[in-house]
């Protein structure tokens, strides 16, 4: 699935429900979404900002008919272009909703192999539960099932997961919607953006501290290190009370390396409340600036990020601007 320009503007983005936790090595599971209407044609988009370890997902089709046709939904893996790494289409198999439950079966389609599964179909409704789940060897499973899981099959996967959409050409009613993801290491793993999308999100943005970032000052010890470049920067929100800060322009030593969309850091809430963990990626693309850490002022008429790196005898400031 390519996400052009059109089908942006038509998806809900749940963009504060992202996760990246830092350093945390557990991975982290959510509810992330519950009685949803998805209307026909649209896709409910979830950005990853970590390794992506499940999700799973209650759904039906707002339809009385068991024609596949009617009641197909898809869970589809994007990576970082929008692009297919996996999908899973889900459907029912019978006459109608009242059908005897042996005449009734979960139809799936997983990356071209399918499978029909007797299961409980709930009456009347038509939920489905599907879990995409990741196993070794760089693939992924899908089950469904209502009473239990059966596997579908396997999914190769050769690009990080950035995305889950789910979609249907008629009405979807998502019931539940569980992710389950592993906090990425490094600012290094976090999908980047593309510029459409850091401007898509930061226009239906209403947390105050999300948004561009102009260069301010900075007070160097060039002994130490040296700056890479009057960065411009985008900060958004990571869902768990920080922000993910993504490079967009300005940068001098080693441009070649840097592409706007590429995240560029992570700020973490910490337990000093106005204090923020940073890790930062340098010029080089290398981080390890031990004891890092951020903060916001006002400084009108703008809201100032400062980034402060006390091994580095080092602190670089950057002003809000319009988003």
């Amino acid at each position: 699935m390519q996400l052009t320009a059109a089908l942006r503007r038509s998806l809900l983005i749940l963009s504060a429900l992202t996760l990246w936790a830092g350093a945390a090595c557990a991975s982290v599971g959510k509810h992330i979404a519950s009685d949803t209407t998805v209307a026909p044609g649209d896709t409910l988009l979830i950005p990853l900002h970590g390794r992506f370890c499940s999700v799973e997902v209650t759904a039906a089709t707002h339809t009385h008919s068991l024609k596949d046709e009617a009641t197909r939904w898809s869970i589809i893996l994007l990576d970082n272009a929008g692009r297919d790494i996996a999908n899973a289409q889900l459907s029912l198999s019978g006459d109608n909703l009242s059908a005897e439950e042996s005449s009734r079966k979960i139809c799936a389609n997983f990356n071209g192999g399918e499978r029909s599964i007797s299961d409980d179909i709930t009456h009347n409704t038509g939920l489905i539960t599907a879990e995409i789940r990741t196993i070794p060897d760089n693939m992924v499973e899908l089950s469904v099932g209502n009473s239990q899981y059966t596997s579908v099959g396997l999914a190769p996967v050769s690009q990080p997961i950035a995305a889950i959409a789910i979609t249907s050409p008629t009405e979807l009613r998502v019931c539940d919607i569980f992710l389950k993801t592993e906090p990425a290491d490094s600012p290094e793993e976090i999908p980047a953006l593309s510029p459409d999308e850091i401007t898509y999100r930061l226009s239906a943005s209403t947390d105050p501290l999300e948004g561009k970032y102009e260069y301010l000052d900075s007070d160097t010890d060039t002994s130490v290190c040296r700056r890479g470049g009057d960065y411009s920067i985008a900060l958004l929100s990571d869902g768990n009370g920080g922000y993910i800060i993504y490079y967009l322009s300005g940068a001098e030593n080693n441009a070649g390396l840097w592409h706007t969309g590429r995240s560029k850091g992570h700020i973490a809430a910490s337990p000093i409340p106005g204090q923020y963990d940073l890790t930062w990626l340098d010029s080089e693309g290398l981080g390890g600036f031990e004891g890092a850490y951020a903060g916001f002022s006002p400084v009108p008429p703008a809201l100032v990020l400062q980034l402060n790196f006390p091994k580095e005898h080092t602190i670089m400031r950057f002003y809000k601007a319009d988003k």
